[in-house]
């Protein structure tokens, strides 16, 4: 599974919410959360959290499958 950054930074700007104040929602450190938002591959569950922290489905911040 592989997030999408510009989506993240939409839905970031739409909350006018910094990756700080998203990295405690999720329940992550921040350089912890910038590895998994540079990563090519992330778990599901830190999927999950990351959309859960933004406040949007899953499917609003994830590239599609290929």
């Amino acid at each position: 599974m592989e997030l999408n950054r510009k989506k993240i930074d939409i839905c970031l700007a739409r909350r006018k919410m910094t990756i700080g104040q998203l990295a405690e929602e999720c329940g992550f450190s921040r350089n912890r959360l910038n590895v998994l938002l540079n990563s090519r591959n992330i778990t599901p569950a830190s999927a999950g959290k990351v959309a859960g922290g933004l406040g949007v489905d899953i499917t609003e911040i994830i590239e599609a499958e290929k």
